[in-house]
């Protein structure tokens, strides 16, 4: 008859191989933090420091100076400036290397996204209350508040589209052009935003 410890370990392998969130492991890493920064992982909060595992169902805060980079294991990154948060919904290789299935979730502030170049039916998301804005291969910057979402496309081109229903059909924005999209409304068309807007979301994303 198996021991009471064989069988919880044995238990726990099993829960560990039916959940792949679990089984994957960390999805990246912490490198920069400036300021004040934590991550919560299941209800546990632990402040940030470079070189922190990060994994899939984590959330990323930072305070009103904080400013902190994540780098994931394909080459992607995201950048988030003060008074954000983000939680990495998914970051997978369903297809092996070269092929990924991410999506992260923005709550509030700027996060600066760049995507490594996707192959196949690959897929890289930035997810808001409002819109969802994806590339193949780019870098781009969303802003949420109040307000919506507003999107600008730094290099590349990024997708973006509204979550409201009806809304209509996604944007495609270039490097310089930008968009806002208000709660259940269609994103605007795209436009080259102005200097100090533009520069504004650049300097809040930018680290060391």
């Amino acid at each position: 008859m198996p021991c009471r410890s064989c069988a919880a370990v044995l238990c726990g392998f099993l829960i560990t191989l039916a959940d792949p969130a679990l089984a994957a492991g960390p999805v990246g890493e912490i490198q920069t933090v400036v300021g004040t920064a934590e991550l919560v992982r299941a209800g546990t909060v632990t402040p940030m420091r470079p070189g922190l595992p990060v994994e899939a169902g984590d959330e990323l805060r930072t305070g009103p100076a904080g400013r902190l980079r994540v780098k994931f294991r394909d080459g992607s990154a995201a950048t988030l400036g003060s008074n954000a948060a983000m939680t990495v919904e998914r970051f997978e290789e369903p297809g092996g290397a070269g092929t990924r299935d991410a999506a992260l979730a923005i709550a509030g502030g700027l996060v600066r996204a760049v995507a490594e170049k996707l192959v196949g039916a690959s897929r890289f998301e930035v997810r808001t209350p409002t819109a969802v804005a994806a590339a193949r291969s780019t870098e781009w910057i969303v802003e949420v508040t109040r307000d919506g979402t507003a999107v600008l496309g730094v290099s590349g081109t990024v997708s973006v589209r509204s979550t409201g229903p009806g809304a209509g059909g996604p944007v495609e924005l270039k490097a310089g052009e930008g968009t806002d999209v208000a709660p259940g409304a269609a994103p605007q068309p795209p436009k080259t935003w102005a200097a100090p807007r533009a520069t504004r979301v650049l300097d809040a994303t930018t680290l060391p």
